[in-house]
């Protein structure tokens, strides 16, 4: 057997039994639960009090809102965090892994977006001025 025809052989045989060793089954969908919100044993009281020492008139975060207010997105996306606990979340890590259904749910997926901007200035407001209201500690 010539070279050509060795090489035709075992490209065949690579070829043909390929398809017996990948396994190519669609895997089963398993959701997987998000660390804020209730799921990750946040109490409703401490929910509703970070929502009001964010969002409140005049209130501790109102210029942090108000930049927000003036994002494209930005309030929807400060309003699902809320929603989920995710200013909750004791560090920045949590937070942001909480966060990532609301900008998937939101079409956000450039760190650039101006919603980011602005909800970064509200989540550094609950870290500082609304930290007894927001964090369990």
């Amino acid at each position: 057997m010539n070279v050509r025809g060795f090489a035709a052989v075992r490209a065949l045989l690579v070829f043909g039994l390929l398809p017996a060793c990948v396994d190519t089954a669609p895997l089963d969908f398993v959701e997987v639960a998000q660390e804020g919100g209730p799921d990750a044993g946040i109490p409703d009281a401490l929910l509703a009090s970070c929502r009001q020492c964010i969002t409140a008139d005049g209130g501790a975060c109102q210029a942090a809102l108000d930049f927000c207010d003036s994002q494209p997105r930005c309030r929807d996306l400060a309003e699902c965090l809320l929603d989920t606990g995710c200013f909750s979340l004791p560090t920045l890590t949590d937070r942001i892994e909480c966060g990532f259904p609301c900008l998937e749910k939101l079409g956000i997926s450039a760190g650039q977006d101006p919603a980011i901007e602005g909800v970064l200035q509200v989540n550094a407001c609950s870290f500082d001025a609304c930290r007894s209201e927001c964090l369990s500690e």
